[in-house]
């Protein structure tokens, strides 16, 4: 699985620090807007589905970052 690499790499660092990749940052991201919308309840009652939706729209994202690094 593509995960689109580093979300805040770090150059010049003696220390290799391992972060969250970008598909986790769009990931947190689409889940954060998702449940943004202020149903709670509903959040609740369908987390699992929810969270794959999150993850759909993370590898979205990745595909169309991927094009758009193509085009330039």
């Amino acid at each position: 699985m593509k995960d689109g690499g580093q979300a805040f790499p770090r150059s010049g660092t003696v220390v290799a620090v391992q972060g969250m990749s970008m598909r986790q940052w769009y990931k947190g991201m689409a889940l954060q807007g998702l449940c943004a919308n202020g149903r709670a309840n509903c959040i609740e009652q369908h987390l699992p589905e929810v969270i794959r939706v999150a993850g759909f729209l993370a590898d979205a994202m990745i595909a169309e970052d991927e094009e758009f690094e193509k085009k330039i």
